[in-house]
């Protein structure tokens, strides 16, 4: 018999990190571990990990007593995860912000632009690391939109600020959205959630307008 290992379905990170660090685990909250949605996703990760293939094309799995368990720690690997990236999003935004204005200061400081632009790289990196985190588990979401990202004027004159504040929107509107979905009780998915606007597409677009200043700026 043929072990099928379904690893496409979450980051490889999260089927291995079994070893959780235990004061983070014990601080998370036991409402957020329950999330039925959360939990859905990862028994049916710790399912297909124990899957197989029979000769005849059938698949039958393992009976495994200590499935919540597992499930269990999946959540929480995943949870930790969310809120470390949820963080590094943060403060990639913000340290973008402050290198913007520290460039725009010093116009002409090849130096302080160059580190303006690495900036917006690495919070494109962080947006983009934190939707491939959350895309799975929130597969019915849509994930992308039309969003065209512009940026208007010449960064002598506006210093490109009406993006950053679109960029540091965003990026906070992605954190509230999270901390409401996954560490609230009510678990609420609201219309907008569901049809647009929702934290996938908001990432979408930071990682979107993060490429298209950087473009400029270079």
């Amino acid at each position: 018999m043929k072990l099928v290992r379904r690893l496409a379905l979450v980051p490889v990170l999260l089927l291995s990190q079994f070893a959780l660090p235990a004061a983070e685990a014990d601080q998370l909250p036991e409402g957020a571990v329950q999330n039925p949605v959360v939990r859905a996703y990862f028994r049916k990760v710790a399912l297909e990990s124990r899957a197989y293939v029979l000769p005849d094309g059938r698949r039958v799995y393992r009976r495994d007593y200590f499935l919540e368990d597992r499930v269990d720690r999946l959540v929480r690997s995943f949870l930790i995860e969310l809120i470390q990236q949820r963080r590094r999003l943060g403060d990639a935004a913000e340290f973008s912000s402050q290198a913007r204005q520290r460039a725009f200061r010093a116009e002409g400081n090849a130096e302080a632009r160059q580190v303006f632009v690495a900036s917006l790289g690495q919070l494109e990196q962080r947006a983009g690391k934190l939707r491939s985190l959350l895309k799975p588990v929130l597969a019915d979401f849509p994930s992308k939109s039309d969003f065209v990202a512009r940026v208007q004027g010449d960064f002598g004159a506006t210093g490109f600020e009406p993006e950053l504040q679109f960029l540091l929107q965003q990026s906070d509107q992605v954190q509230d959205l999270i901390e409401g979905f996954f560490f609230e009780p009510s678990y609420t998915v609201d219309v907008e959630s569901l049809q647009g606007g929702n934290m996938l597409i908001r990432l979408h677009e930071i990682e979107k307008m993060s490429q298209a200043l950087a473009r400029r700026l270079r």
